[in-house]
């Protein structure tokens, strides 16, 4: 991923580069602008190299970890979804109305909806 320069960089290398021209006074106003806006472009277009080389290991490292909780959280409420099932709840609607009675949350804390339900119930894992 690159990391996109600020208007402040961008700016200061633009300063920089005309700084830079060496112009002579038979230049005509066209040459100076198509000159400008070229080294406006390339310092635009300057790639830098990503602040941290491992990004991507720690990227995967990151979705492991909230796969692996995901994982926990479902194991840790199937047995609640299989106990309303029992007390006689037969859509993810009641379902998630006995979850809130009893007084369990989603993993974020929130109350259950029967799409938070379901997608317990549809999960391959």
């Amino acid at each position: 991923m690159q990391e996109i320069p600020s208007r402040y960089r961008v700016l200061e290398q633009f300063a920089q580069s005309v700084l830079a021209l060496q112009l002579e006074e038979t230049e005509d106003l066209a040459k100076l602008l198509s000159s400008i806006k070229r080294q406006a472009k390339e310092a635009l277009n300057h790639k830098a190299p990503l602040r941290n080389e491992k990004l991507s290991e720690a990227r995967a490292k990151a979705t492991a970890s909230s796969k692996r909780k995901a994982a926990e959280f479902r194991a840790s409420i199937v047995p609640m979804i299989k106990q309303a099932r029992k007390d006689g709840c037969e859509s993810t609607r009641q379902i998630a109305e006995w979850l809130n009675k009893q007084g369990f949350r989603t993993s974020r804390g929130f109350t259950w909806s029967s799409v938070a339900v379901h997608r317990i119930l549809v999960c391959d894992g």
